[in-house]
């Protein structure tokens, strides 16, 4: 079972060859893209990863590169709870 960056399964069970190019798929660069974290209130929030480690995740809010605004940062627990996830395409804020 192929468990990516995250500490999340990429996929059911499957054959050795097929675990590693999910692996391959789910590399580092996954963490560059774009992620949709549910708020308390049950809305989702766009949000970039800032940091993975084996303790925790932090993720902000996306802000499109701004600087001298004021950063939103969430810290989720490791492995990422099921209200983290990529962001779908066309999704957004």
């Amino acid at each position: 079972m192929p468990v990516g960056r995250l500490g999340q399964d990429l996929c059911e069970p499957i054959d050795w060859l097929s675990a590693e190019q999910a692996l391959d798929e789910a590399g580092i660069g996954f963490l560059a893209g774009p992620f949709e974290l549910r708020l308390e209130d049950g809305s989702w929030q766009q949000v970039r990863v800032v940091d993975v480690s084996p303790a925790l995740i932090r993720v902000k809010k996306e802000d499109f590169g701004a600087i001298g605004g004021p950063r939103v940062e969430y810290t989720l627990p490791f492995p990422a709870p099921g209200r983290l996830r990529p962001a779908s395409a066309g999704s957004g804020q």
